[in-house]
């Protein structure tokens, strides 16, 4: 066997070494400036060895050829057995082995006799405890327990702390946890140093929201307008903060948290919409029209982040992630102070809209197209339910309706399938027969559907677009709802 050279050997180390930095950038171990060094120097070995090698290649052309050539002109070659990845790093293709590589010969494995139900689902858990997800899922649950304590220390007992200690409270309770990221990340524990982070960077908007009604005399305690102006602008500032550290720190947990305290401060400024003085502690006491506020902010924030200029800039796919979570809480707490407070029909049909539009944005982000038209139906069967303690089942039927119809026509218009389509057709037939029960609401109701259904049926007919289904169940709705429209007549004129 051949002699081989050296510097292949380390070229294909440094290759190797070049993936698997790529691979650690790729999940954030390493910043741009550590990657770039790093790349820098292997860069710079690996052109010392080509120098070498071509000077070794000189001298052995000088010298004459070291072993004499085999009849058929074949080199021989050292084959070596391919390596598949083993552990959490990348493969280590192109390593050449030194020395030739035997492979033992195994006994045929004994078989063991499969467990019952109880044992194989005892040994899927432990399994399940002992790997990796396990773990994170311990350290993450750790952390949101950590999380809810704090939190539920500020809000609820924070009180109970003598006034003069609460603004070191304050500011000591979010720099444990930034400190206690620093210092895991310094010893490689990424994910809990992540964790920290997140919850440190939560906690800021709330110990400076606690610290302006907190009775300390630094900072001196605010009420009506100046307190929502200094809300406001403080958590604008903090969102502001984060989006600049996330720019400069592109794998910061914080690039999490600038569009939702961006959120908290338009919720905070729709304080101003509420009647009467803010003081003390009725800042723990928002509105349902805040909330639907939220809700529109959210909807904003993605279609900025769905624009070409921001879609593939790393604040904009975090904060897309960040929506999806407070898409559903900021919908589901105005629902919840919306009931509290008699269910007002304007914040209720505010949020359901918004929620609809941000769902669409998700859409086109993360696909999913039957779900989440499924998701948009049930928002708007929500938001209608809800309209109906006020404005009468009739309406709110009417207003369920339009709405399916308008998102048929979305669907229509992107050359959805059917099976998109069959929810918020479902949606719709029950919409307009509720809105069956005020004569106005389903002459509305009723004539928007039709001439809908007019109009796309002769656009189907000269495109030819549509399906045979399709085309039949347009002509069966341009047939059926005319007579509602003239039920509705007949039963609002007046009998002469």
């Amino acid at each position: 066997m051949a002699a081989t050279d050296p510097g292949s050997d380390e070229h294909a180390n440094l290759l190797y070494l070049r993936q698997f930095l790529a691979w650690a950038r790729g999940l954030d171990l390493l910043d741009d400036a550590t990657y770039g060094r790093l790349i820098e120097q292997v860069d710079l070995r690996a052109a010392t060895l080509s120098a070498a090698s071509a000077a070794r290649a000189e001298r052995a052309a000088a010298a004459g050829p070291a072993s004499p050539a085999r009849p058929d002109g074949a080199v021989a070659v050292l084959e070596r057995p391919e390596a598949g990845p083993s552990g959490p790093f990348p493969p280590s293709a192109g390593i050449a082995p030194s020395v030739p590589v035997v492979t033992p010969v195994e006994a045929p494995p004994v078989p063991r006799p499969e467990p019952g139900g109880i044992g194989r689902s005892l040994h899927r858990l432990r399994e399940l405890i002992a790997s990796d997800m396990g773990v994170h899922g311990l350290a993450y649950l750790g952390v949101l327990l950590m999380f809810a304590g704090t939190f539920g220390f500020v809000f609820f007992a924070f009180g109970s702390l003598r006034t003069s200690l609460r603004p070191a409270a304050e500011a000591v309770l979010p720099a444990v946890f930034f400190a206690s990221a620093w210092f895991l990340r310094r010893r490689d524990a990424v994910l809990v140093a992540n964790s920290l982070e997140l919850v440190g960077g939560a906690l800021v908007p709330v110990v400076v929201f606690a610290s302006l009604v907190d009775g300390a005399a630094v900072p001196p305690d605010l009420t009506g307008g100046a307190l929502i102006a200094a809300l406001t602008i403080s958590a604008a500032l903090v969102s502001v903060a984060y989006a600049l550290w996330a720019r400069a720190h592109p794998a910061s947990a914080l690039r999490f948290l600038a569009a939702p305290v961006a959120w908290l401060a338009v919720i905070a400024a729709g304080f101003a919409l509420n009647p009467g003085t803010l003081t003390g502690i009725e800042i723990e006491q928002p509105s349902a029209a805040q909330l639907a506020l939220g809700c529109v902010a959210i909807a904003a924030t993605l279609a900025v982040a769905a624009a070409a200029r921001f879609r593939e800039r790393p604040l904009a796919e975090a904060s897309v992630v960040s929506a999806v979570p407070g898409t559903a809480a900021a919908f589901a707490l105005t629902l919840a102070l919306a009931a509290d407070h008699g269910w007002p029909w304007v914040p209720v049909a505010v949020a359901s809209g918004a929620t609809v539009v941000s769902l669409e944005f998700l859409l086109r982000r993360f696909g999913g197209l039957v779900w989440v038209t499924a998701a948009q139906c049930v928002v708007v069967g929500i938001g209608a339910a809800a309209l109906a303690v006020q404005l009468g089942a009739g309406w709110a039927g009417a207003v369920a309706a339009l709405c399916y119809v308008a998102l048929m026509e979305v669907r229509r218009i992107e050359r959805a399938p059917v099976e998109a389509m069959v929810v918020p057709a479902a949606g719709a037939v029950v919409g307009l027969a509720v809105s069956l029960l005020v004569w106005q609401a389903t002459l509305v109701a009723w004539a928007a559907a039709a001439l809908w259904a007019d109009v796309v049926r002769v656009r189907v007919r000269v495109s030819g677009s549509e399906s045979v289904v399709g085309a039949a169940v347009l002509d069966a709705a341009a047939a059926v709802l005319p007579v509602g429209v003239a039920a509705a007549l007949v039963q609002g004129l007046p009998n002469e």
